[in-house]
Formats: C-alpha cells, sequence, structure tokens
C-alpha cells in the first residue's frame, strides 16, 4: 500500500481520463490479489486511492434492506468520490469483497438488479 504515494507524482502532471483509468484498473488488480485483506486494509487501501487519484473522501453505498455482515451491516460497497455519480472511481463490493473500476451509480444500478426483493429505490 505504501507504494500508491510514488503514483502520486504521475497524477500531478496533465494526464488523459484513459490514463487514469487504466491506473485505477492496474492497481484494482494489484488490490484483489491481496489475500486475506482485512477491513482495515481495504480502509487504508481507499484512504490512499482517494489521495493517489484526488477524490473528494471515500463514501458508503448503502441499501437499508441489505445486510452483508456484522462489520459492513447494509454498507453494499465504498468509494472514493470523484463528484460525480457516474464518475469512474475505485469501488469495494463488500458483498463479493472485491475491488472495482466503475461508477459508484453503475455499481448501485446493477445490484438493484441483482437484488430487486432488497433495494428500495424511491
Amino acid at each position: 500500500m505504501r507504494n500508491l504515494k510514488k503514483y502520486s507524482e504521475f497524477l500531478n502532471e496533465n494526464r488523459t481520463e484513459d490514463s487514469k483509468i487504466s491506473m485505477m484498473e492496474e492497481k484494482v488488480k494489484e488490490w484483489n490479489e491481496i489475500h486475506p485483506i482485512s477491513n482495515k486494509q481495504i480502509d487504508e487501501i481507499l484512504k490512499e486511492a482517494n489521495i493517489l487519484f484526488k477524490g473528494y473522501g471515500v463514501e458508503p453505498i448503502t441499501d437499508e434492506n441489505a445486510f452483508v455482515d456484522k462489520y459492513y451491516y447494509n454498507i453494499i460497497g465504498l468509494y472514493v468520490n470523484m463528484g460525480d455519480t457516474y464518475d469512474t472511481t475505485i469501488v469495494y463490493d463488500t458483498e463479493h469483497k472485491e475491488f472495482l473500476v466503475t461508477s459508484w451509480g453503475n455499481f448501485y444500478e446493477e445490484w438493484m438488479n441483482e437484488n430487486p426483493n432488497e433495494s428500495d429505490v424511491q
């Protein structure tokens, strides 16, 4: 996880959105290979990803009718807030225990389609 900081110089330069997405995909592949991974490590990875990708914090994705486990309760995912619902970001899927490159909006829509009886969308 400490090696994330060396990438901050890369992102300080003017890079295309495609470069950022490629880097996210590279990092997600690396993080998904960490087994076992603790909740503390997940939190640290997301905090460092927030700094690395110049996000606006780490946020939960919840559904009041979901229950993941005793740690996450109704948090179905965690993501680095990049400013817009459909901006590409890093999402940690708490149910499948994996990091993804997607938007949190797309993640939630897919989750609702897979769990129509649990989701309570207004």
